[in-house]
């Protein structure tokens, strides 16, 4: 059975910026080898209130195909939340 495995770093109005940051700075170190064959994936929020904010929100690794699952993902969630602007970028 293959691992399939999601993990969403906490959203910023979970929790307080340097918590954010921390978690991120782990999850960064967690991927600096690939996880998986095909290379990890971060998902990055634009920021709502300044176009050049980027937001590490989660991250895609442990599937055959991550940048398809990451692709599949945002779609799914631009359903709900259209005006969102989402985007995938390799994490290694």
């Amino acid at each position: 059975m293959r691992l399939i495995v999601l993990l969403f770093a906490t959203i910023l109005t979970a929790c307080g910026e340097s918590d954010y940051d921390d978690r991120v700075r782990r999850l960064e170190k967690a991927v600096e080898e690939p996880i998986s064959s095909g290379g990890d994936y971060w998902i990055y929020k634009r920021g709502d209130f300044y176009s050049d904010q980027q937001y590490k929100v989660g991250l895609i690794f442990g599937y055959g195909d991550n940048k398809l699952v990451c692709d599949e993902m945002i779609e799914v969630y631009r359903k709900t939340y259209s005006k969102e602007h989402l985007s995938c970028v390799p994490a290694n």
